[in-house]
């Protein structure tokens, strides 16, 4: 809402903007966006924002037009593959990724959603700026990295919400990998697993750096280093 707010006030200052012309690109999983009116639709296209909505996990054999609320374990077995569908779609479409803020418990998918994003990018090979300066998930992130806390310690924190505790055990029953491996894998890299253009002192500075000067300017030089070293 933010976003969109930020991208209506952009508009009305570029004056006269092609219909077809979108600052932002804003993804919505299934079936959340089921809830959306076409008033609220009009007023993104209106801001200029981009929906993207993405469509229902194979596995659901409900009626896909009708949402569905996490109040049960296999409810929210769908809502978490709903999400991580969308995070890998949303990541196949990107080129590189900034990390802050982020839940570490109260979610609604596998793992913390940031904690997930993060992985996804790492995973693509897409270059990460990770922003650890302002508290939440990204924090836990650099922490990891660091070998300062360990995966064990993000499940402790998420478990915080006893919905979580049950549900990370109705997944354990059911054979259901819910990433933390993989997670294990992605932070056992250090500061490599950034491949941002950034030395690892400058990747250093970045994860801890509160100052958005200091940040803007460590990010578009690594993206440029990216670039030119394509």
């Amino acid at each position: 809402e933010l976003f969109s707010d930020m991208s209506l006030q952009y508009k009305d200052y570029q004056g006269n903007v092609d219909r077809d012309t979108f600052f932002f690109q804003n993804y919505f999983a299934w079936p959340i966006h089921l809830n959306f009116n076409t008033e609220t639709k009009l007023q993104y296209l209106n801001s200029r924002v981009k929906p993207v909505f993405v469509d229902c996990p194979e596995e659901y054999q409900g009626d896909k037009n009708k949402p569905i609320a996490p109040i049960n374990n296999e409810n929210k077995y769908i809502y978490a593959k709903s999400l991580l569908k969308m995070r890998k779609e949303m990541e196949s479409e990107s080129d590189a990724r900034v990390i802050l803020g982020g839940r570490t418990y109260g979610f609604s998918g596998f793992l913390p959603g940031i904690i997930e994003e993060f992985t996804q990018a790492v995973i693509e090979r897409h270059p990460v700026y990770l922003l650890g300066g302002f508290g939440g998930a990204a924090s836990l992130l650099v922490d990891l990295i660091k070998k300062e806390k360990t995966v064990d310690d993000v499940i402790t924190e998420a478990c915080k919400d006893s919905h979580y505790e049950e549900f990370m055990r109705f997944c354990d029953i059911n054979g259901i990998n819910m990433g933390y491996d993989k997670l294990k894998e992605v932070v056992e890299l250090g500061l490599d697993c950034f491949d941002n253009g950034l030395t690892k002192e400058q990747n250093t500075i970045l994860m801890r750096s509160i100052d958005i000067i200091e940040i803007v300017g460590l990010i578009i030089n690594g993206l440029k280093n990216k670039i030119e070293n394509a």
